[in-house]
């Protein structure tokens, strides 16, 4: 279950306003409508005004309008946000809540446009003693019992990300057998000079195309950083390839035909490889590197695998909205 989470919402309080208690009321009252929902999914929610309004109060400002309100209002939103776990951006225009997005982005806290797209953690139904929890280590295996080299499994994800991932999780049945698939892995393709965006597109391509959701997240978050633009990955994950060049855009089909039907691949196809750029020993080393994501990808699927609720709320919107496919996020 997910977490509880100190939420800010953010949106118009003065903005448009011109100085109006009144409509400036009303604002504050659209931003404390989010209240309730936040609350009643588990989380606190929080608004800079609550905060801010008392204090320029107790300094004897007149308001919101009072010259010292530059100086209360939006550092106290910058100073929540160092406490914040997430922000929940409304619709509106506001100088001061495009800081507090602009702000939490920097800090890679979640930002939500939803209430719909906060994870939920009220309390659960309890489930009776003789009927296990379903997915309690985020797949269809309870978690196992735990042993050295899981916990260094999970103890790198805490320390790299704050949580453990669902699929150590799963991976913590066979911690060596995952570390010497990923091993493998770096072995295929590390003679091939592949940057790390084409190897995310080789990933992402052939993720999407298996429906599995946790690799094409994953992959499709970090493809959005190695390329600095999340409209990449997005369209590699929906198969436009728009932006990419010819040679990615070859690559990207054969990681497809690889992933979809090996035996349906011709001659032809390595020739359209070979017409893009690569040499023989690179078009081994991308089949290679794909056949053994498809592994790893298959047993993580097949034993029913989640994508981490918390990470992928830090994805971009445009990789998000792509991934409409195989398993929901779970925690």
């Amino acid at each position: 279950m997910t977490k509880p989470l100190l939420i800010l919402i953010a949106g118009p309080y003065a903005s448009g306003t011109n100085g109006d208690p009144e409509l400036m009321a009303q604002n504050l009252r659209r931003l404390e409508e989010a209240a309730w929902p936040i609350f009643r999914a588990g989380h606190v929610p929080m608004i800079g005004e609550w905060v801010a309004l008392p204090v320029l109060s107790s300094a004897g400002a007149s308001g919101p309008t009072d010259p010292l309100a530059a100086e209360v209002m939006y550092p106290t939103a910058e100073r929540l946000l160092q406490h914040c776990d997430a922000v929940l951006r409304l619709t509106g225009e506001s100088r001061g809540a495009d800081q507090d997005v602009a702000i939490a982005r920097s800090r890679g806290i979640p930002v939500y446009y939803s209430i719909d797209e906060i994870p939920d953690a009220s309390a659960e139904a309890p489930v009776p003693e003789d009927e296990p929890a379903l997915e309690s280590g985020g797949s269809f295996l309870p978690e196992p019992p735990l042993t050295p080299a899981a916990q260094a499994l999970y103890d790198e994800d805490l320390a790299d990300d704050g949580f453990v991932w669902n699929l150590s999780r799963l991976w913590a049945y066979q911690p060596e057998t995952q570390q010497k698939l990923f091993d493998l892995m770096g072995d295929a393709i590390a003679s091939s000079g592949l940057s790390k965006r084409q190897r995310g597109i080789l990933v992402t391509a052939a993720a999407s195309t298996l429906g599995d959701s946790y690799c094409s997240l994953a992959w499709g978050g970090k493809l959005a950083k190695f390329a600095d633009d999340p409209a990449i990955p997005a369209a590699v994950l929906t198969g436009t390839d728009a932006g990419l060049t010819e040679q990615e855009a070859a690559m990207a089909a054969w990681a497809r035909l690889v992933a979809r039907d090996p035996n349906s691949t011709t001659p032809a196809d390595v020739e359209r490889l070979r017409a893009a750029g690569f040499d023989d020993a690179q078009i081994f080393a991308i089949t290679a590197f794909v056949a053994l994501r498809i592994a790893f990808s298959t047993v993580n699927d097949a034993l029913g695998a989640r994508p981490d609720g918390q990470f992928v709320a830090t994805l971009p919107t445009e990789v998000r909205e792509a991934v409409d496919y195989g398993r929901q996020p779970l925690g």
